[in-house]
């Protein structure tokens, strides 16, 4: 198992040994949900990819408040 810890700010997020800042996450995140580099087989989103991004949109929560702004 990996630990994956928000920081109390909500500024950044640590996986295991790493710390990634509240905006790097959130743009991986959206880039993950649109497919990363390949994109989606035949341009066809998973079920997951279009409630990921409404609730980074929607979301109170520090740690989107960065990237929900640029979508």
């Amino acid at each position: 198992m990996i630990p994956v810890i928000v920081t109390d700010d909500e500024k950044a997020i640590s996986i295991g040994e790493y710390k990634i800042s509240a905006l790097h996450f959130g743009g991986m995140a959206v880039y993950l949900a649109n497919g990363g580099f390949m994109g989606w087989e035949n341009d066809k989103k998973p079920e997951f990819a279009e409630p990921t991004f409404s609730t980074i949109k929607n979301s109170k929560r520090g740690l989107f408040e960065e990237i929900s702004k640029k979508l």
